[in-house]
């Protein structure tokens, strides 16, 4: 009653003085702080009881590290992987570096839930979150979603972040986590799409993943464990001068043009020798 009067009423302050009593019985001076916060992506009021003579400082370093990280996975937030994800959509467009961004969603998670619980399902997720914290490394890894987690990472060329998308279904595939006494086997779908120099946003990269994800998903009669790298050659009409120049693009970047040239001489007059020299794609 009394949280929801606070919330309802908006003249009442953010903090509540009030009195605390430890484990040993003995009361302390403390404080109530009411602030607006998200919770797996929901509305929520934050509160946090804060004894006297607590140092301020590192309190809200630890709210600040708390509230961008999921509570039963361990591993960062959306929010935070949206920062990450902007920082190397800068790079890309100061530097050219390519980046990937995989996002990865367990299939028919809903039936895992229904059979082992809510507690079984989230037992599934810290061990595909553990497993996928040390096979990708140094990448930035989040969990953004219910049962989705993204990853970014540099890569060289879009080949190398297919092979990784590959390599993380097949790896989650056989992990066979035990839960409530049983194995359960599980797959995901994996959906790639990339951090370039023209890259508009990072919402829009990591909208594109997602696309990409559900798509894996309908494979294999909707049961997913697949993968769908993006074409870039999807989003524009064949033919068109964007289309031309993606198709130059990736041709710059697989190294599918070749130099090619030959002499061209004169029977009558061997003064006269040139080269014809052109592009191959």
């Amino acid at each position: 009653q009394l949280l929801r009067s606070r919330a309802q009423d908006e003249s009442q302050t953010h903090e509540l003085e009030c009195k605390g009593v430890n484990t040993e019985g003995s009361e302390f001076d403390a404080t109530f702080t009411f602030s607006a916060s998200t919770y797996d992506g929901e509305a929520c009021t934050q509160i946090v009881i804060r004894a006297a003579g607590v140092n301020e400082s590192e309190m809200e370093e630890r709210l600040q590290e708390m509230s961008q990280k999921d509570q039963v996975t361990g591993l960062f937030s959306r929010s935070w992987f949206m920062d990450r994800v902007d920082e190397s959509v800068a790079q890309a467009a100061n530097e050219g570096r390519l980046s990937t961004v995989l996002y990865l969603r367990l299939d028919d998670f809903e039936h895992h839930q229904s059979g082992l619980g809510i507690d079984g399902a989230d037992e599934i997720l810290k061990s595909v979150a553990e497993w996928l914290r040390a096979e990708v490394g140094e990448a930035h890894l989040a969990k953004v979603d219910g049962e989705d987690f993204a990853v970014l990472q540099p890569v060289a060329d879009m080949d190398e972040a297919a092979e990784l998308a590959e390599r993380l279904r097949a790896g989650i595939e056989t992990l066979m986590p035990e839960v409530a006494a049983k194995t359960v086997h599980i797959t995901a779908s994996v959906g790639v799409s990339f951090v370039r120099e023209d890259a508009r946003s990072s919402q829009d990269t990591l909208t594109t993943a997602l696309k990409c994800c559900n798509q894996a998903q309908r494979e294999n009669a909707g049961k997913g464990n697949a993968i769908k790298v993006h074409d870039p050659m999807d989003d524009v009409a064949a033919g068109s001068s964007e289309a031309v120049a993606m198709l130059v693009r990736q041709a710059l970047e697989q190294g599918a043009f070749n130099l090619r040239y030959q002499p061209l001489m004169s029977l009558e007059d061997e003064t006269d020798h040139a080269f014809e020299v052109f592009v191959n794609l």
